[in-house]
């Protein structure tokens, strides 16, 4: 849950969106108010209402729409005008904002806050509460909190006129026309142009008023409409019960200090979780209908074909409320243009609703609108592209720098910015940057991509669709079994949209991503189940990737069909209510008993900020699979093997372009790539658990990873991505990897280079590798590790990660191989070459390092000795046999000797 803090607003005086948090409007500044009331009933404090136009004469003629605000609307000047209830003063109502129309952001729900009007003389400011700090009401601290946190103006909206009860009425376009949530950021700096933009949409109901506007954001070179939808709601007071929220659990929650509690409190914390507020109609029922269910309407733009997928991914969540005692919780309609739904406004914040959209972009987003003050979920609707549905040969994020795979890894991000000697360098990029970025602008849209402007807003987006889409491709090969067999099954397609919209639903539920539910079977019983009402995994708010038989047997479930246990755990915390009568005598001692379950099978949760190529948990991933990181790699590798050996056909028709077997090839290269990172990840490994003292069977926070288990990963990569037996493709397939030539805007079918760089496509794939095993934060971890293991067992230790690396890299020089080498049956390989330079420069870096990159001294200390042996190695390698080396081999050692000699003279040096 993000808001806003006093620091933030005066600082950035800009708009913060988040998905499940509070917004703060653009230029707002902080006004010294503690809360609703401060301004009093009618706040006039000096000009007359007879000074202001009347009232007739500024409405006359105008349409008139009377609900929670009565609205005026002028249609020959877009005017609208809107009478506040002087009753309404001081008063909290919701604003939910969304984006229905424009490029890239359409459907989008953008953010909610708790506001209030509030009376300066002719000022009517519309005010955002503080919901970060509870008044403390009563409390003898209540007015320094009022003093000291403070609400936020967002808009100063200049009194037009008064109605005859004292009613202020103001013009709404000072607020919608004036490019209140940052549209311009969002379009890349573009200016919104009041007198060009108009109303779309002025509702009134009783409990609520619906605003849209047709925004004309304006550049140099012209503009884009991009709408603009306001929902100004009353807060619900219907006796909801905020319920306490728990770290073992994941669900997105508000957060907020009580600065009244006992100075003996652990916290001062109330922290709730986001929930529907269900109630049964029959409280002593074991199972009963509940009195307002959760309403999804299916728009009538989803294609019929994938309706009943939709409809059942919705629904499967009523398997979990009926375990809570809730029958029929959650309930479908389907809209269509003849219906009695037919004419129901999408953005209308009375509804819910699954949106099909076409932004091009594999994307699907579940965000919900919650009451900030209790976190009682109050609307949401899914959106869902249509990309999601197209399973065409995209190219893989392979190719791009790792900041491209750390899109929703802010530790490696970081991480790189900070230490770019750890960032792979594509060398014809190095040679030609102007030619590389003018050549990747033309295939950019030009608005921004909606994940990475999320990001840009400090937000975790939902990155399951992108993901899926790339499984979709990736099956679409293995499905493949010669020319024209390239379609998936129907089946397939069928399973992917359910889970998806299962995934999204379950965001609406107030539930956060489940990134170690992946974790709770073996490899062998996910691929092999293939009963409907069984799940391949703990929970549907991972993102779990497809699996494919191939060659390798017979087809069980692509993916997961239902809810896996963690699901039903998380609902029965968030959602079963206290029964009268049983054992439980307080909800506290409820949740108290559901929590503690944590450590069963099938409940282990870690979420996005568990989440990192660098992290501990190797368990702790996006589509990962499997309770065993290698045996993941282990079978991903297989499947990889199987495709390449007939990729052409796979991939390739008669008369296509070859451009789709470069595809093909990224995307298996890519899956290769993938699983070499899992496995590494195992190196330094930790299981980290969230149990707490006095749970049923509950672990340690920590628990280091079997010595047999990383040395068993440091195996199986020097067998794979780091041996010289590895990418042996054949001539004739690498011949025929063909460029995309469509050289237009947003191309779907474009490569910068015409031919195809393997050298640095291995190289890139095994410097990933290094970066994960070879990076301070692994290698201080192994080394504190060797602490945390009783002496008498077994562990892995940092000299013996460093030393098996070297060897398994240069197992060269060990290997007594003679004989008559040459440059085109070399010694040692071209692409073995790359990997000890690669090496050798890692090691070197630690040496001649600045002390901020985090290396402890006796790493640099073990480094030294490691390569003051290996130059040992080389120079008695080159002694002996000089004379039958190839001229690659020789000058590749010779350059590694000199090398070394030079990294611990610049060693010395530098410490002297």
């Amino acid at each position: 849950m993000k808001g806003h803090t006093v620091k933030e607003v005066i600082k950035k005086r800009r708009l913060i969106l988040c998905m499940t948090g509070s917004l703060v409007m653009v230029g707002a500044p902080v006004v010294s108010a503690a809360g609703p009331g401060g301004g009093g009933k009618d706040g006039k404090e000096g000009k007359d209402k007879d000074e202001l136009p009347k009232f007739e004469d500024v409405t006359k003629d105008m349409e008139v729409k009377e609900g929670f605000f009565t609205l005026y609307y002028d249609k020959k000047k877009d005017t609208l005008l809107a009478q506040i209830p002087k009753t309404m003063l001081d008063e909290p109502f919701l604003v939910s904002i969304s984006i229905p129309r424009g490029p890239t952001f359409a459907s989008w729900m953008m953010g909610e806050a708790a506001v209030y009007w509030q009376r300066h003389n002719n000022k009517l400011l519309l005010m955002e509460s503080n919901t970060r700090q509870d008044r403390g009401k009563g409390s003898t601290v209540e007015d320094v909190i009022g003093r000291t946190y403070t609400d936020a103006i967002i808009r100063a909206l200049e009194v037009k006129t008064e109605a005859s009860g004292g009613d202020p009425v103001v013009d709404l376009g000072d607020l919608l026309k004036n490019d209140l949530i940052g549209l311009g950021e969002m379009y890349g700096q573009r200016k919104l142009d009041a007198s060009l933009s108009r109303w779309r949409t002025k509702k009134a109901f009783p409990d609520n008023v619906e605003l849209a506007v047709d925004a004309a954001m304006m550049d140099a070179s012209g503009g884009l409409i991009s709408s603009v939808y306001a929902s100004m709601s009353r807060l619900p007071k219907n006796g909801y019960t905020p319920r306490e929220a728990d770290d073992r659990v994941g669900y997105i929650l508000s957060a907020k200090q009580d600065w009244a509690t006992d100075h003996e409190s652990k916290t001062v914390f109330k922290r709730y979780v986001h929930r529907w507020n269900l109630e049964k109609q029959d409280p002593d029922a074991e199972v009963s209908p509940v009195k307002d269910p959760i309403v999804f309407y299916i728009e009538k733009t989803v294609p019929v074909r994938y309706r009943r997928h939709v409809r059942d991914g919705i629904l499967e969540w009523n398997k979990a409320f009926e375990k809570c005692g809730f029958l029929a919780a959650v309930q479908v309609r389907q809209q269509t243009d003849a219906n009695e739904w037919k004419d129901m406004d999408p953005e209308d914040v009375r509804y819910n609703f699954f949106r099909w959209i076409v932004s091009g972009r594999a994307f699907a987003r579940g965000p919900s609108h919650a009451n900030p003050f209790t976190g009682q979920i109050l609307d949401a609707d899914i959106v869902f592209d249509d990309s999601m549905a197209r399973y065409y040969l995209q190219d893989y994020s392979l190719m791009g720098p790792p900041g491209t795979d750390s899109l929703s890894d802010p530790v490696a991000e970081a991480f790189y910015d900070r230490h770019p000697e750890f960032q792979f360098v594509s060398p014809r990029e190095a040679l030609t940057p102007e030619y590389y970025r003018a050549a990747r602008s033309i295939g950019t849209r030009d608005a921004p991509d909606p994940v990475q402007w999320l990001r840009s807003q400090h937000e975790d987006p939902c990155e399951l669709g992108g993901g899926m889409v790339r499984q979709m491709a990736f099956g679409q090969l293995a499905n493949a079994h010669g020319a024209g067999g390239r379609n998936l099954p129907e089946e397939f397609i069928g399973q992917v949209i359910k889970e998806v919209v299962m995934h999204e639903v379950g965001h609406t539920l107030g539930l956060r991503h489940n990134f170690k539910a992946s974790a709770w079977k073996s490899v062998e019983e996910i691929t092999s189940n293939s009963a409907q009402d069984q799940p391949l995994t703990g929970s549907v708010m991972d993102y779990n990737p497809a699996e494919f038989a191939g060659t390798e047997g017979e087809q069980g479930n692509f993916i997961t069909r239902t809810l896996g246990p963690y699901d039903y755990w998380a609902i029965e915390y968030g959602y079963r209510p206290l029964m009268k009568g049983g054992e439980l005598k307080s909800e506290a001692d409820m949740l108290k008993s559901i929590a503690s379950r944590a450590a069963d099978a099938g409940l282990a949760y870690a979420t996005d900020e568990d989440t990192s190529d660098f992290g501990p948990d190797p368990l702790v991933y996006r589509f990962d699979n499997g309770s065993d990181p290698v045996a993941f790699a282990k079978h991903r590798m297989r499947m990889v093997d199987t495709l390449t050996k007939d990729l052409v056909d796979r991939a390739v028709d008669d008369g296509e372009s070859y451009a789709r077997l470069r595809r093909a090839f990224n995307i298996v290269l890519g899956e290769y790539s993938f699983a070499a990172r899992m496995a590494a990840r195992t190196v330094g490994g930790q299981l980290v658990n969230r149990d707490h003292k006095g749970d049923p069977n509950g672990r340690t926070p920590f628990e280091i990873l079997p010595a047999a288990k990383q040395r068993e990963a440091l195996s199986f990569l020097a067998d794979t991505v780091f041996s010289s037996k590895s990418f042996q493709f054949p001539p004739d397939l690498l011949n025929r990897l063909g460029a995309g030539r469509f050289w237009h805007w947003d191309s779907d079918e474009l490569d910068t280079d015409l031919d195809y760089d393997l050298h640095e496509t291995v190289l890139r794939i095994q410097s990933r590798v290094l970066t994960l095993l070879l990076n301070p934060m692994t290698v201080n971890r192994i080394y504190d590790a060797e602490l945390k293991v009783a002496s008498e067992q077994d562990a892995m230790t940092m000299h013996e990660l460093v030393s098996s690396l070297t060897k398994s890299i240069w197992s060269e020089l060990d290997q007594n191989d003679r004989g008559q080498w040459t440059n085109r049956r070399p010694r040692i390989t071209s692409f073995r070459r790359n990997l000890q330079r690669d090496h050798l420069r890692r090691l070197s870096d630690v040496l001649v390092s600045e002390s901020g990159v985090g290396w402890n001294a006796d790493t640099r200390a073990v480094v030294r000795m490691t390569m003051k042996d290996l130059g040992e190695k080389i120079g008695k390698v080159l002694e002996s046999s000089k004379n039958e080396l190839d001229t690659y081999s020789l000058a590749h050692l010779d350059e590694a000797g000199e090398m070394i000699r030079k990294a611990l003279e610049a060693e010395f040096e530098q410490r002297s």
